[in-house]
């Protein structure tokens, strides 16, 4: 007995937050966004474009919490930014990143876990693309809601998806979206019920120095 307590010990005492660590992956709690900062509307359509390659780096939490506002947060205690027809709030938004893929609380502004591991292949057409991206983001439509019918939530996605892209062109991130990708894969990956579809995914991440135009930093 004394021989396996010992091993334990040691296990216990060179890695003492190892389930600590473990558990806190399974949520994350996001810094409040920014609702006033950015650059101006006008000025963010403008610089609205989509771009395919991106240059390999670390997404901060605050401009994560942005992103994920700007997509499907609450603008109102119970409206979401985008707009809804009937106010049904069809849409979930979820995110893979480098490290596992989570789905939004927009109300209690935080990501529960999904699925462990680097997912984000699954979401555009080119791996070597994708593994460079910052996130990519999945926006799923629970289309039961519509009796299966489709107008709406592809609507409603492609509200996400300006929204997405409009906060990108602010922060001068690269973003692209995509309808084709491994629809079967992304479904089994996040467990989706009958009627819950994959409209589309995003992916963002840096510009290469070459593609990026001479954007204005955003303004506070």
């Amino acid at each position: 007995m004394k021989k396996m307590i010992l091993p334990l010990l040691i296990l216990f005492t060179a890695f003492p937050f190892a389930l600590s660590a473990a558990d806190a992956a399974q949520t994350i709690k996001l810094p409040e966004p920014d609702k006033k900062g950015g650059m101006p509307l006008m000025q963010a359509l403008t610089e609205r474009k989509t771009t395919r390659n991106f240059q390999p780096g670390k997404i901060t939490d605050q401009t994560l919490s942005d992103l994920l506002y700007a997509g499907c947060g609450f603008n109102r205690p119970d409206k979401l930014v985008i707009p809804t027809a009937m106010n049904r709030q069809d849409i979930t938004l979820y995110v893979a990143l480098e490290n596992g893929t989570y789905r939004y609380d927009g109300k209690g502004n935080k990501l529960d876990l999904v699925a462990a591991g680097d997912n984000r292949s699954l979401t555009g057409m080119s791996k070597a693309t994708t593994s460079k991206t910052l996130c990519s983001f999945i926006i799923v439509s629970d289309t039961n809601q519509f009796n299966k019918e489709i107008t709406f939530p592809a609507v409603h996605a492609g509200a996400v998806m300006q929204d997405l892209y409009l906060c990108c062109a602010s922060k001068g991130l690269a973003t692209v979206t995509y309808g084709s990708f491994d629809k079967e894969g992304v479904k089994k990956l996040l467990k989706l019920k009958d009627g819950e579809v994959v409209i589309l995914t995003q992916q963002v991440g840096n510009f290469v120095e070459a593609d990026k135009t001479a954007a204005a930093p955003a303004a506070k």
